[in-house]
């Protein structure tokens, strides 16, 4: 009895779980990675990614298990089902916080802070047309203050 519980639980989940696959809840659009992919948090274990949903009025925002089996848990039946069940109990945290906030409330912070630093590193980003008409403009000079 215990057993088809659990497997009841797992399989119930797993249907109204958020995965990469699955729809927005709301308004059933296309579900895509926020940015680069790097907007993540780390709840029960697992790391979850940040997703936004594709509608053009308004913007729903979920986090998305990176993994829905662990790596380690193809040795055993048991350790299977734990991590079925960290990636569930997990997305069902980190997507309802105990505050009784959405989830784009802490999101789209995240999102912003990460928008910034790629702006950062746009400024920083390295030239090579520029480095080589450096290199080129200093061998000119050399070599007019060296050469015949």
């Amino acid at each position: 009895m215990i057993r088809i519980k659990l497997i009841f639980f797992f399989c119930v989940g797993i249907l109204f779980g958020q995965t990469k696959w699955s729809k927005c809840n709301i308004d059933n659009t296309k579900l895509r990675e926020c940015l680069d992919g790097e907007v993540k948090k780390k709840e029960w274990n697992k790391w979850y990614i940040a997703y936004e949903c594709e509608s053009e009025e308004t913007k729903h925002y979920y986090w998305v298990a990176n993994k829905i089996i662990s790596d380690d848990a193809t040795t055993s039946p048991w350790r299977l089902g734990l991590s079925i069940l960290g990636t569930i109990l997990g997305t069902y945290s980190a997507n309802n916080p105990g505050n009784f906030e959405d989830s784009s409330d802490e999101i789209i912070p995240l999102i912003k802070e990460r928008k910034k630093y790629l702006d950062s590193l746009e400024e920083i980003k390295p030239r090579p047309f520029l480095a080589c008409a450096l290199l080129v403009g200093l061998a000119a000079i050399v070599y007019l203050n060296i050469g015949p």
